[in-house]
């Protein structure tokens, strides 16, 4: 077995070898689990309900293109890449899941305080994973504030403490940030906010891991 593989599979022993790990795990995984089931329920009811279209002062100044297999190819590879680190680091795992959930029941509370309808010329992104999986080619279009996509990049990037790295998803995120925005599936202030509550989510975790 490779070294790496040794050093992994001893990691993961040690992270689980507690009774109090075992019950961090066992809440993480309900908390990941809960908040996709209600993000997805409130995704389907906000789509039904209308909200309010913002002149945005960036968007007229910005190229407009479907570039809806660039921001997945982006969205998914930053994705993989922070699993595969954190498959060797069972803490970082933990925190990433723990701030994704986060993430995901802040986006809840947002798109519920703010009403939004997309811009006028919006051009449709929908998962063309999913649509080949699920033979659906149906997108979301009032899931706006803030960005899910920017979101899930600083997610990954405020999780991360290897500099290079940190790097490699900053850089991922501003894309991931500029592709939503060229085709005009967001507005401006969807992407300038995703950041600062992605920022909150983890200084919340961070504050409640320290009282423990």
């Amino acid at each position: 077995m490779h070294v790496e593989s040794i050093d992994a599979v001893m990691s993961w022993r040690e992270a689980l070898a507690a009774p109090a790990a075992k019950r961090r795990w066992a809440l993480t995984a309900l908390l990941i689990v809960f908040a996709a089931v209600s993000f997805s329920t409130f995704v389907q009811w906000v789509e039904g309900r209308p909200g309010a279209v913002l002149e945005d002062p960036v968007l007229p100044f910005l190229p407009r293109a479907d570039l809806t297999w660039f921001t997945f190819a982006m969205v998914y590879a930053v994705t993989i890449a922070a699993i595969l680190r954190a498959l060797k680091r069972p803490l970082l795992l933990m925190r990433i899941l723990q701030v994704y959930a986060g993430m995901l029941l802040i986006r809840i509370v947002a798109m519920y305080l703010l009403p939004l309808d997309p811009p006028a010329d919006a051009i449709p992104l929908a998962d063309p994973i999913a649509a080949i999986l699920f033979a659906s080619e149906s997108a979301p279009t009032r899931d706006l504030f803030f960005s899910g996509h920017t979101a899930t990049a600083c997610v990954v990037l405020f999780t991360t403490k290897d500099r290079r790295w940190m790097l490699v998803f900053a850089l991922a995120a501003l894309v991931i940030a500029t592709a939503v925005l060229v085709q005009r599936v967001h507005y401006t202030i969807d992407v300038f906010g995703a950041p600062f509550f992605v920022w909150a989510v983890c200084s919340v975790l961070n504050a409640a891991a320290k009282k423990n």
